[in-house]
């Protein structure tokens, strides 16, 4: 089964990089191109579509107000020049963010985890270990065996049940590279396991040996994982 993916966007030329990027991947099928919100609006009344690669600065009506027109939006990839709008994309449950000029390899990434997200089989890289570099040497890690992830500025601190490692990745960076949504993100510096989770209030997570704060910007995050 492929995805089908709209493409979003008042640029012409961002257009042919993200459909040459589409027919790069046998999993990925191109639903069409808008160039405003108004265009998405209609296409999406008619026509069915699994991924909605958005950018946000569109004529009149830009990308987040489009958003709030869709009563129930397709998978939302958000495309963009501008890094301004990462947490905000967040509040609208955004997939990825992805910042132009946009990287092959980052684009399969985001698709990936929209496939993940859409319930679908991982046709690429399912992740059975985690790669990182530790001191020089890496260090394959179960997905499965990791409690929560911490940032430290330009790294991340991951707690293992047996071990704690430090590896030169942001949070953002590994983020992409963990399982959804096995793995939520519950503030700005923590995403967590949530097999893990033995306790939720408003403004705590807590597992076997840690208790994790909640961000605002990430609480319904958290919601969505309890009310499933």
């Amino acid at each position: 089964m492929s995805l089908r993916c709209l493409i979003a966007d008042d640029e012409p030329g961002s257009h042919l990089v993200l459909k040459r990027y589409l027919e790069e991947l046998p999993f990925t099928e191109f639903a069409g191109s808008c160039y405003n919100a108004i265009q998405v609006y209609q296409f999406l009344k008619n026509n069915k579509a699994d991924i909605l690669l958005l950018d946000i600065n569109m004529p009149e009506i830009d990308g987040f107000a489009l958003l709030d027109m869709l009563s129930a939006p397709p998978a939302v990839i958000i495309t963009t020049a501008y890094s301004d709008y990462a947490i905000k994309s967040y509040e609208y449950d955004a997939v990825d963010y992805l910042h132009k000029p946009i990287r092959f390899e980052r684009f399969v990434k985001a698709i990936e985890k929209a496939s993940r997200r859409l319930n679908m089989q991982d046709l690429q890289l399912p992740v059975s270990s985690l790669e990182v570099r530790v001191d020089g040497r890496l260090v394959s890690l179960s997905p499965e065996d990791i409690f929560f992830v911490q940032s430290m500025g330009n790294y991340v601190k991951i707690v293992c049940r047996q071990k704690t490692y430090i590896t030169a990745l942001t949070t953002k960076e590994l983020e992409h590279r963990l399982p959804t949504p096995q793995f939520i993100r519950i503030h700005k510096s923590f995403i967590v396991n949530t097999a893990h989770i033995r306790e939720v209030n408003a403004a705590q997570v807590v597992l076997e040996n840690e208790v994790l704060p909640v961000g605002k910007t990430f609480k319904k995050y958290l919601e969505r994982f309890l009310n499933k």
